[in-house]
C-alpha cells in the first residue's frame, strides 16, 4: 500500500473511531471533538516527534480541537511493515483518546478550587497520586503524556477501568446533577419557534417597528416594507412555570446575553 492510500485508510478510521467510540465517550460531558490543522502553527505541525495536537483551552468552548499528523502516522507504518486495517484502526483509537484525555486533564484542573465542595473532594480523596496532582495543578507535562497515554491505551484495549482517569470520569459522570426538565434554559433539545406575520393590517405596530428598524440600516422604505410584510418574525418561545410564557426574536437566542423578563435573571446558554 503506498503512502497516499495509507493516509486515506488513516482518514476514513479517524471518522469511524470518533462516530463509534470518541461521541459516545464525550456526550455525557456536553463535549465533542473537531479536527482542524488551521489552529495549530508550522512548527507544530512539522514536529515529527507529535503525532496527536489537542489545541489547549478549546475544552472550555466544548469543543475539543485537535490535529493528527497522518504524514508521520504513514510513514511509521511504511517502516515496520503493517499497513493493516488493524493497525489503523488501533492507532486512530489510541490517538484520539490520548487527546481526549489531555482535554479532560484540562477541564478537570479547571474545575478544581472553583467552590464545588464535592468535586474538590472527589480529587482529594484520589489514590492515584499522579492524577490527584495533575488535578490539583501541581503536576506536568510528562505525568499529563504518561496519564493520557495510559488512558487511550486501557480504552483501546477493553479494559477502561484499569485506568485512574477512566474511573474518574466515570465518577463525574454519576456526580453530575440531573438538570431540572422545567428550568428556563437556552438547550439544544428544546428550541420552539412560531412565525408572526407583520402587515399594515395584522400586528400593525410590530410592521412599523421592523420597518424602522430596516431604514434605519439603509434600505429604502418600499423595499423594508416589502420584505417586512411577506417575512414573518420568527420568536423562540419560553416558559417560566412560576410566571409565564414569553418569546424573543430567534435570531438573538444564542448570540447575545438574554434575560428572563420576569426574573431579570440571565437565561443560560446550554448548548453545545
Amino acid at each position: 500500500m503506498d503512502k497516499k492510500a495509507i493516509i486515506q485508510e488513516l482518514r476514513a478510521w479517524n471518522d469511524a473511531v470518533f462516530a463509534a467510540q470518541a461521541r459516545p465517550f464525550l456526550e455525557p460531558f456536553g463535549l465533542t471533538m473537531r479536527f482542524d490543522a488551521d489552529v495549530f502553527d508550522e512548527d507544530e505541525r512539522q514536529d515529527t516527534g507529535c503525532i496527536a495536537l489537542y489545541k489547549g483551552g478549546s475544552v472550555f468552548e466544548k469543543e475539543i480541537i485537535y490535529w493528527i499528523n497522518y504524514e508521520t502516522m504513514a510513514d511509521f507504518f511504511i517502516r515496520e511493515d503493517d499497513c493493516s486495517q488493524e493497525a489503523c484502526k488501533e492507532q486512530m483509537h489510541i490517538n484520539l483518546f490520548h487527546v481526549i484525555g489531555s482535554a479532560l486533564v484540562e477541564m478537570f484542573s479547571d474545575l478544581y478550587g472553583q467552590g464545588d465542595e464535592t468535586f474538590d473532594a472527589s480529587v482529594d480523596d484520589l489514590p492515584e497520586s499522579p492524577l490527584r496532582s495533575l488535578l490539583q495543578g501541581d503536576g506536568d507535562p510528562k505525568q499529563l503524556s504518561a496519564l493520557s497515554e495510559e488512558f487511550a491505551a486501557c480504552h483501546q484495549d477493553n479494559r477502561a477501568e484499569d485506568s485512574p482517569l477512566y474511573r474518574f470520569c466515570m465518577q463525574y459522570i454519576a456526580q453530575k446533577p440531573v438538570a431540572d426538565p422545567d428550568r428556563v434554559a437556552i438547550t439544544d433539545d428544546v428550541c420552539e419557534v412560531i412565525e408572526v406575520f407583520t402587515t399594515p393590517t395584522l400586528n400593525p405596530e410590530m410592521f412599523r417597528r421592523r420597518v424602522r428598524s430596516l431604514m434605519l440600516s439603509g434600505l429604502p422604505q418600499q423595499e423594508a416594507e416589502k420584505f417586512v410584510a411577506t417575512t414573518p418574525q420568527k420568536l423562540e418561545l419560553f416558559y417560566d412555570v412560576a410566571l409565564g410564557a414569553f418569546a424573543i426574536d430567534a435570531e438573538a437566542v444564542g448570540n447575545t446575553p438574554l434575560y428572563n423578563p420576569y426574573t431579570g435573571e440571565e437565561i443560560p446558554d446550554e448548548t453545545k
